[in-house]
């Protein structure tokens, strides 16, 4: 398509529209990297009706790129942020 634009000498007149069929596509993954720790965590947490300790361990499993201590320090983060409210 883009050898036809670059060949056609009107290319750079009007509007353009791409269309794409995604209906065979997989099914996007879950990209947690965009959500802060603390923020997976009290998801765990709201939507399991558990601990934040309990949450704690649920997201190193599901989730194992994420280390223990970034996990931890996420977890006394909320902790230190509830004792302040």
């Amino acid at each position: 398509m883009l050898e036809e634009l670059e060949e056609n000498s009107n290319a750079t007149k009007g509007e353009y529209t791409c269309v794409i069929n995604i209906e065979d596509a997989p099914p996007p993954a879950e990209n947690q990297s965009d959500i802060s720790i603390e923020a997976q965590l009290m998801d765990i947490v709201i939507k399991q009706n558990c601990t934040l300790k309990d949450a704690t361990a649920t997201l190193k499993e599901t989730n194992p790129t994420l280390g223990k201590k970034e996990i931890y320090a996420a977890m006394l983060n909320l902790k230190n942020h509830a004792k302040s409210l």
